[in-house]
């Protein structure tokens, strides 16, 4: 069974109203407040976009495997020292709530689809062939 599969997610936030306030009232950190992005992936795509998100004010959520680090994506390349690494993850995860979820057994899918019914948006960069 695919993750999420099945369930509907309304947008619960009108998009052109936030937009109208944010020109209104100029304070870009304020755009998404109260706007649940679930951020679910491993490379750096889904990271900044979910990334922008807490920046302008969204409750992000990231979803990490359980067990592995949340900087396991940047230190694949030989080429890249570790402490690079994790000083990328850090950047990228500021703003966001961590949970640790395992994903391949029903009660962390469970867990996962509870969180993603709240969610206003997920955000992967999972290729789903």
């Amino acid at each position: 069974m695919a993750i999420g599969a099945g369930l509907n997610f309304p947008l619960k936030v009108s998009i052109k109203h936030r937009f109208t306030e944010m020109t209104k009232s100029h304070n870009h950190q304020e755009f998404l407040t109260g706007f649940r992005v679930l951020e679910v992936g491993s490379r750096l795509a889904s990271s900044v976009s979910a990334r922008l998100f807490a920046e302008l004010g969204a409750d992000v959520i990231k979803i990490q495997q359980a067990g592995e680090s949340s900087v396991s994506y940047v230190g694949q390349n030989d080429h890249v020292d570790v402490s690079v690494g994790v000083a990328v993850s850090a950047s990228q995860h500021l703003g966001k709530r961590i949970v640790d979820l395992d994903l391949t057994d029903s009660d962390g899918l469970d867990k996962f689809n509870r969180l993603a019914v709240d969610a206003d948006m997920v955000v992967s960069d999972f290729h789903l062939d």
